[in-house]
């Protein structure tokens, strides 16, 4: 699982805007991204020139109490 998110990760770097846009406007107006890796949802932003990730979360967690 490790391998994959770590893949997944770098992958962003190339392609930050590869990810999708949540459909809870509390996060998509915070600026909030997300791409899926099995049970793991990876909630992150984009700047200028940089990604940040801040959180990865099993799906099954209440993400969006957890990120406002």
């Amino acid at each position: 699982m490790q391998k994959k998110i770590k893949q997944r990760l770098l992958r962003l770097k190339s392609f930050p805007k590869t990810g999708a846009i949540p459909v809870e406007s509390e996060l998509s107006e915070l600026g909030y991204r997300f791409v899926i890796v099995d049970n793991y949802l990876i909630f992150y932003t984009v700047g200028t020139r940089i990604v940040t990730v801040h959180r990865i979360l099993h799906g099954a967690r209440d993400y969006l109490t957890i990120l406002k």
